[in-house]
């Protein structure tokens, strides 16, 4: 049996992934940790990992456009460093805080090393880094002229990519100066980076919902069913769209 992989499918599950993860994490919990890796520490911790594995996964699949003009590297290229990030992220978790007491010390690599906790904080803050430079730099590479619906786009990801930098800029100032306005800020900054991170891979998969709040025309839809109508409707018994 054949297998096609849906162009729109790969940044649909990123996109879906991101934003709920910190939702599942607090509700499957029922408990706000200082941030969303000390939750590797939790009864969903084997969640937690899985969610990074599968950005891994999808980031190395994911072709995205190749060079362009004076370009010299593909989205292909960005996208397999960020997901050896989200690995390196899963396999390192952050050092256990033991101030937290609803947190419970275990896991396979569980540990107190404050140099593997920086090692864990550098991973993830590149991962992000990289999302916010794809949202602002690559996904905008289709344009803003073509259509509203290019424009609509063109805009989201451009707030998108600055609103991740802006919250890991936060932390990162916060870290500096030794100060955090409260045992939380950690989280919240992650899961706004999140929402706008998944948001924007969500919106790059074009998905046929986001007709309904003006973000991609019929045309467009249409288009794309003609052009891999297996993706859509795997009628054809020998493929199927993964």
């Amino acid at each position: 049996m054949d297998y096609i992989i849906s162009p729109k499918r790969l940044p649909r599950n990123l996109g879906i992934l991101g934003m709920t993860l910190p939702f599942i994490l607090v509700i499957g919990d029922r408990h706000l940790a200082p941030s969303i890796s000390h939750y590797y520490y939790t009864n969903l911790g084997i969640y937690f990992t899985s969610v990074l594995f599968a950005f891994g996964l999808f980031l190395f699949t994911y072709e995205g456009y190749k060079k362009k003009g004076e370009q010299k590297v593909t989205d292909n290229f960005i996208t397999n460093i960020a997901g050896f990030f989200a690995i390196c992220t899963a396999f390192i978790p952050t050092a256990f805080n033991e101030l937290d007491l609803k947190l419970v010390f275990g896991g396979p690599n569980a540990h107190r090393s404050e140099i593997a906790g920086t090692i864990h904080l550098v991973c993830a803050g590149l991962f992000l880094i990289i999302m916010g430079y794809l949202s602002i730099f690559r996904f905008t590479l289709s344009g803003k002229t073509k259509s509203k619906f290019y424009a609509r786009r063109y805009k989201l990801y451009k707030i998108c990519g600055w609103m991740v930098w802006i919250c890991i800029a936060f932390l990162g100032v916060e870290f500096l100066i030794h100060k955090s306005f409260t045992p939380y800020d950690v989280f919240f900054a992650e899961m706004i980076s999140l929402l706008f991170f998944g948001f924007a891979w969500l919106v790059k998969s074009q998905i046929k919902s986001l007709k309904y709040i003006g973000l991609v025309s019929e045309a467009e839809l249409l288009d794309y069913e003609q052009r891999c109508p297996v993706c859509e409707n795997p009628t054809d018994q020998s493929k199927k769209a993964i």
